[in-house]
């Protein structure tokens, strides 16, 4: 099972290094929207810490589209992080991810709120306003 969860991702640390500067990458995640993309974690040579979001496509035109954005020019996770905290009493966080949603770089605040819904909460990475939000709950015990 873990192997479907990373599959591709040697290939995708490939491509970022040789079409990108990135020259260590860090860490690759996997996300979902409307569309796939695998999200690339990593270094410049100048030491530069950047995010990747790399479609994971047939589609040859759009294959090679990645969007890079500089870390330093986004909201931190941990800067999300504490935005979250304070907006949200007595709700129990899960993760907090760089995410993607028709090219709009997103980060998606996962957690359950004070209701016992569980909560997908997409923010502007930029600065942090609101894009969409789902609120799942329970149906069966």
């Amino acid at each position: 099972m873990l192997n479907n969860k990373t599959e591709g991702f040697a290939e995708t640390k490939e491509k970022v290094i040789d079409s990108t500067d990135i020259v260590e990458v860090n860490d690759i995640i996997r996300f979902h929207g409307n569309e796939y993309y695998h999200i690339v974690s990593g270094k410049t040579n100048k030491d530069i810490k950047q995010f990747v979001f790399v479609p994971i496509t047939e589609d040859k035109e759009k294959k090679d589209e990645y969007i890079i954005i500089d870390q330093d020019d986004i909201l931190s996770h941990d800067s999300i992080k504490r935005d979250w905290q304070n907006n949200c009493n007595d709700c129990n966080l899960i993760k907090i991810i760089p995410a993607i949603i028709e090219e709009n770089p997103l980060w998606e605040i996962t957690y359950t709120d004070d209701s016992n819904r569980y909560v997908m909460d997409y923010v502007s990475i930029y600065d942090g306003s609101q894009y969409e939000q789902l609120r799942l709950r329970k149906t069966f015990k």
